[in-house]
């Protein structure tokens, strides 16, 4: 599915490996498009999502044996909503947001890999954004 920011290979470093090397490169590259003026994806706009998965990375990070599976793939139509809302400049991180979480399943520690992406990406765009 390599619509998004990411290939399919970057989605696998990402997820599978915790490739920090690939989480800081790509997190920085698509946070540089989302802030691009023609592709401007608003901070609220980033929170919600983040905000989304943050609820599900305490869970997973409870303690408890948690199953996160399906709150994931809640995520996705939820994804679509929002992109729909913000004219399509969310699609790509919709796409590349899909594709990691296909890769996931229920393993923790590939969520926190994918966790960390997020986090990268929002922190990046927060450096980037123009006021």
């Amino acid at each position: 599915m390599p619509n998004g920011y990411l290939t399919d290979g970057d989605m696998r470093q990402i997820v599978e490996n915790g490739n920090m090397q690939v989480v800081v490169t790509k997190a920085k590259e698509a946070a540089q498009h989302m802030t691009k003026d023609k592709d401007k994806v608003t901070s609220s706009q980033l929170r919600n999502i983040f905000g989304t998965i943050k609820k599900i990375q305490l869970k997973v990070n409870s303690g408890r044996n948690v199953n996160f599976q399906k709150e994931l793939f809640l995520l996705i139509p939820k994804l679509y909503y929002a992109s729909k809302r913000a004219n399509g400049k969310l699609d790509k991180l919709r796409d590349d947001i899909e594709g990691m979480v296909k890769l996931i399943g229920n393993d923790t520690n590939k969520f926190n890999n994918f966790y960390n992406y997020i986090e990268a990406v929002l922190a990046y765009h927060k450096a980037f954004e123009k006021k």
